[in-house]
């Protein structure tokens, strides 16, 4: 229960929660993808493929759609409540993989193009963190000079 709240907080997140959903989309359309080409039926490889997701708040959103596949539902529609946290584009595409049938190749791509859209964010991310962090390591420094040398000047001038 705690590890669903910290993961829903960190989808939440700026830019931190984008890369995490993207990470973990990629990492579900490739696993998805392989498996289905394995020939593994496609319910199963849903329940396979949402396994191996560290933000369980997405785990979860696909667990839930591999059961209304069960019950008769398209996978795509499964998934189309939950656009807040699922990227539209994702379920779309699904969607047309749905109609075409051709869900293998569509997921396979959506790995591929999810991977390199990380690839672009996390090196964002980095390049943004960097002045962030030396504007707060400064700050620090900064508290930890004045914090030593108050103490000497209201001495010298009481003195």
């Amino acid at each position: 229960r705690f590890k669903y709240m910290v993961d829903y907080m960190l989808l939440k997140l700026p830019v931190l929660g984008k890369i995490i959903q993207v990470s973990e989309l990629a990492r579900f359309s490739y696993m998805a993808s392989v498996l289905l080409n394995s020939g593994i039926p496609f319910v199963q490889t849903i329940n396979l493929a949402s396994k191996i997701l560290k933000n369980s708040v997405i785990q979860k959103i696909f667990d839930e759609a591999a059961t209304k596949v069960v019950e008769g539902s398209k996978f795509s529609t499964a998934l189309i409540k939950h656009t807040d946290i699922i990227d539209k584009s994702f379920v779309q595409a699904i969607a047309l993989g749905e109609e075409t049938s051709q869900v293998p190749v569509i997921l396979k791509n959506l790995s591929e193009l999810y991977l390199e859209e990380n690839r672009d964010k996390i090196s964002i991310f980095l390049s943004l963190l960097e002045p962030v962090l030396m504007l707060v390591v400064g700050g620090i420094i900064g508290f930890i000079i004045t914090a030593m040398l108050l103490p000497i000047f209201s001495i010298n001038i009481q003195g």
